[in-house]
């Protein structure tokens, strides 16, 4: 299990699934675990629907918008987002990796994409997975954007459902804070940090795998 904050409250059973390693075509059999990466943390469970009570909103598709709200005294630390998806045909094709998540700041114009370095396949038809990710995005929302979540899959997978949370944090917290904590200590470069290595074109910005096949 890697490092890292990952603030949900939902109870996830110790469960067995395969899991692609994208980086090595590796298809394998593993206990469910997390993954960080450029600031964000993913897990992949098996499970067929949004845990209850854990998110902002739902939908049911690959895609959902909202605008921030403006609550005072506290600031958004970071975005929960939840994906429920299933095997659609008979033709998988796991490499290059087909998960992709999306994450559109419209007013301000910014896009970061994020392909996770290894993701959950379902084990059958009819027996769907769940990809749950939290994104430290530090300064880089607030309130009044308008912001829209996509999943974006390749042949091989279906989007059953997707749901978001943010996550906030206190001023006097933050105040106490010795530097500026926006960025992960154990991560500088990430969504929250040094994004300028990471940008393919003029406000988009992709992490994790990088294909060029999600733009």
């Amino acid at each position: 299990m890697m490092k890292g904050s990952f603030p949900f409250r939902c109870s996830l059973s110790h469960l067995s699934f395969s899991l692609s390693v994208s980086l090595s075509h590796v298809i394998m059999s593993s206990m469910a675990q997390g993954l960080y990466e450029n600031g964000i943390f993913s897990t992949f469970v098996p499970g067929g629907e949004v845990p209850a009570g854990c998110f902002n909103k739902k939908s049911s598709g690959s895609s959902i918008s909202f605008t921030v709200p403006s609550l005072p005294n506290l600031r958004i630390r970071g975005l929960n987002v939840c994906c429920v998806y299933a095997l659609s045909n008979n033709q998988h094709v796991w490499w290059p990796p087909p998960l992709f998540t999306k994450v559109s700041n419209k007013t301000k114009g910014v896009k970061w994409i994020y392909g996770p370095g290894c993701f959950g396949i379902p084990e059958d038809h009819g027996k769907d997975m769940m990809w749950l990710s939290h994104w430290n995005f530090g300064n880089k929302l607030e309130g009044g954007d308008e912001v829209n979540v996509s999943i974006v899959v390749d042949v091989g997978f279906q989007v059953k459902e997707c749901a978001f949370k943010l996550v906030y944090e206190q001023e006097q917290i933050i105040g106490r804070r010795t530097q500026d904590n926006n960025a992960c200590s154990s991560w500088p470069y990430g969504i929250a940090g040094d994004s300028s290595i990471y940008k393919v074109g003029e406000g988009i910005y992709r992490y994790g795998y990088r294909s060029h096949r999600c733009r």
